[in-house]
């Protein structure tokens, strides 16, 4: 299921670290719903499979170091996930809140304004082009000197199909999908490294485009759900070109 919340800004900027302002509104929604059935299904989804995700959108955005200004006060959240039952709660959850003010720190705030459905495709091919909406994440782990640590794959890496197919295979095993990953390939077709900030900590990211051959099943999980590490926190959304 997929949707787009439009909001209105109070003013025409965000901090670069923007990412934690939506997963903290729609957390903030979720606790501050009445209705404890709507409310035990999304905590199920997100504390479970976290088999969501998200972009946001500014319009003509300019980045610095610390900020984002942007050229309208207008903002979009384009949200997508894999359980059709959590999407339609969600949705109704937004859709109670609109004109609800939402409070940011150096007195900034949020307000969604509208709500749209948006037109969802059904992948029934095994080979699909997709575009990057929101960085795709990568991590490896490596081992030195008896120690491991993290690094971020990017698409150029050697070894990044590896790494990603371990990252789906966290995810399909939680829906029992895991089985097929073998013989899924990637071709890039558009690549752009980029390093966001999330957390107060610099991310290396994957945009661009890529063909992914795979069981439909996984495209069609790939498609709603995201791709990558940390999709619940604005990452890993794709569209289907």
């Amino acid at each position: 299921m997929r949707f787009t919340v439009e909001f209105e800004v109070g003013q025409n900027y965000f901090p670069v670290d923007y990412r934690k302002i939506f997963t903290s509104y729609i957390s903030s929604l979720i606790c501050n719903c009445n209705d404890e059935t709507e409310k035990s299904i999304c905590e199920e989804c997100i504390n479970n499979s976290k088999k969501f995700t998200f972009a946001v959108y500014f319009r003509k955005p300019v980045f610095s170091d610390e900020e984002i200004s942007f050229s309208e006060k207008i903002i979009n959240l384009n949200f997508s996930c894999y359980d059709q039952k959590f999407g339609s709660v969600l949705y109704e959850i937004f859709n109670r809140n609109i004109s609800e003010r939402y409070l940011l720190e150096n007195d900034n705030f949020i307000i969604p304004t509208s709500l749209r459905l948006v037109n969802e495709k059904e992948i029934d091919t095994n080979d699909v082009v997709f575009r990057i909406l929101s960085p795709v994440l990568i991590t490896k782990y490596l081992k030195k000197q008896k120690k491991f640590f993290k690094k971020y794959s990017t698409f150029l890496d050697e070894d990044f199909e590896k790494f990603l197919k371990k990252s789906l295979y966290k995810k399909l095993k939680v829906k029992g999908q895991g089985m097929g990953l073998e013989e899924l390939s990637i071709e890039i077709i558009d690549y752009k490294k980029t390093v966001v900030k999330h957390h107060g900590k610099k991310m290396t990211g994957n945009l661009g485009k890529f063909r992914l051959r795979a069981n439909k099943k996984i495209l069609n999980y790939i498609y709603r759900g995201g791709i990558g590490e940390n999709t619940e926190m604005g990452f890993g959304m794709v569209e289907v070109v």
